[in-house]
């Protein structure tokens, strides 16, 4: 899977947790000069004895290293400042998933003026399941009834090495249920368009230790007209994501959670009224233990990013427009939950900068 190096390329990993460390893995086997940064001791130490690579823990030193491209895996309320100094000094960078993002304005005035690109993560459209559950259900729009996507995880199941309330996911404004309305809406919005209006009540239903909500009970309708729903919910002890999506003749289930027990995991099955059938569509990718390998998803993403800001590929499949969108959502979601209405997505578009949590 190795790039094939056709100029130098180095780069710099901002942040070395959970995330920075599964970009340094994927980074480091396609063949990139890598360097490592991180405010903590402890994690530069454990990234420098794991993957055999120079950190450093001073933004100063990082222009130093002189990289072209830097990955931010920092938590997303620290995105918006490293994004203004990967454009000051004129880096081409990588994000993790926002919560929410700078207007889709900003971000092309300091592109044009600095001559870099910034790209977003968008996982969900480099998962293998998801790319062919896509292609199963294009030009279906109009025969589509209702498409529904349940996601549920136990909080301090995310981090087992620490306490939910010492990172990013346990915090006021970035706790993992807020942060999972714009991750899972970008698999939505990638199988069926941009939404159009949401209906939302968000809460907590366990006796977390920080003031967290756990679940976000979304209704929503696409431009298209389709209706669905997302539940996401951090206090469920079984892990779970499951789709559906209900058609006219047909009728499909897409299940990606980690339980590799279950064969079809990862799979997708297709129900035929009209010949009273089930058959199961299994993406071409690594399988593991009845599963798929999950670490090929990201693989694949930042394979895309290096090939785009090298000019040997012309597309990146998410734009900031797409990623405003989903920040469009979530601050939807969150007035409706307050005032207790429906909410359509260009009424709110341009309320709010992005640039604070």
């Amino acid at each position: 899977m190795m790039i094939n190096d056709k100029k130098r390329t180095v780069g710099v990993v901002i942040g070395l947790g959970s995330m920075g460390k599964r970009r340094v893995r994927d980074l480091k086997a396609l063949g990139v000069k890598l360097y490592g940064y991180d405010i903590r001791e402890d994690r530069c130490k454990e990234v420098e004895n794991l993957f055999d690579i120079q950190t450093v823990q001073n933004l100063i030193q990082v222009t130093d290293l002189k990289p072209d491209f830097i990955v931010i895996s920092t938590p997303p309320d620290t995105h918006y400042e490293l994004y203004k100094f990967c454009f000051e000094q004129k880096i081409h960078f990588f994000s993790e998933a926002n919560i929410l993002t700078p207007a889709v304005s900003w971000f092309e005035k300091n592109e044009l003026e600095s001559t870099v690109y910034g790209i977003p993560s968008g996982s969900w459209r480099f998962h293998p399941s998801f790319l062919q559950l896509r292609k199963l259900i294009n030009g279906m729009s109009l025969e589509i009834n209702s498409i529904h996507l349940n996601y549920s995880e136990f909080l301090p199941d995310w981090h087992p090495w620490e306490e939910y309330d010492q990172f990013y996911a346990g915090q006021e404004k970035t706790y993992a249920a807020r942060e999972m309305v714009p991750f899972e809406f970008d698999a939505l919005t990638f199988l069926v368009g941009r939404i159009k209006k949401v209906n939302c009540v968000t809460g907590r239903t366990y006796p977390w230790k920080t003031k967290i909500n756990d679940y976000y009970h979304i209704h929503f309708e696409s431009e298209t007209g389709i209706i669905g729903t997302l539940n996401i919910e951090l206090s469920s002890i079984i892990p779970s994501r499951k789709l559906t999506i209900s058609c006219y003749k047909k009728y499909y289930f897409l299940e990606t959670s980690s339980d590799s027990s279950k064969t079809t995991q990862g799979s997708i099955a297709e129900y035929s009224i009209e010949n009273n059938t089930w058959k199961y569509h299994f993406p071409e990718t690594m399988r593991i233990k009845g599963g798929f390998d999950f670490e090929e998803m990201y693989t694949n993403e930042i394979k895309a990013f290096l090939l785009f800001i090298r000019n040997e590929s012309k597309n990146y499949p998410k734009t900031w427009k797409d990623d405003r969108h989903l920040s469009d959502i979530l601050y939807a979601c969150e007035l409706s939950n307050v005032e207790g209405k429906w909410v359509n997505i260009e009424d709110i578009s341009d309320n709010y900068t992005g640039r604070k949590l």
